[in-house]
This record gives C-alpha cells, structure tokens and sequence, in this order.
C-alpha cells in the first residue's frame, strides 16, 4: 500500500509504503527510509491512476494518513 499526502497542485508532500511483511518507508522531502521517496512530478488525478490495472487508488481522510504516518514514525 501507498499512501500520499498532496499539496493543491498534486505534488507530494509525504508519503509511507506499508510492504506486505508489515515493513514502513517513508519521506517527507528532507528524511527518508528505504528506497521511499517523493515524486517530482505532479501525482494523476485517481480517475487516470485507476485507468491501469496494477492500481486502485482511492481517497482518504488526513486523520487515516495521520495514523499510518505516525505509525511509519515508529
């Protein structure tokens, strides 16, 4: 799982990838684990990610991201 954080033009702000062991990266743009890092393009809107396949992109609400965020912290 990916979960991202974007700023009003679709660029990333955070970001954590949960691996299926359990595992977290993150970064925020000045630390990072892992191979994590921010995208320097703008992210598609979820209606062009969800046009491929491999993905199943969805909004969440800040406070799951909170959670998942401080969670990768740890």
């Amino acid at each position: 799982m990916i979960y991202v954080e974007l700023d009003e033009n679709r660029n990333e702000l955070r970001k954590v990838e949960v691996y299926r062991d359990g595992h977290h990266d993150f970064s925020d743009g000045s630390r990072s684990t892992g191979n994590t890092k921010l995208s320097e393009e703008p992210i598609p809107p979820i209606l062009d990610i969800n046009q491929d396949a491999q993905f199943e992109a969805s909004p969440i609400q800040q406070e799951e991201f909170e959670a998942v965020w401080k969670n990768a912290l740890v």
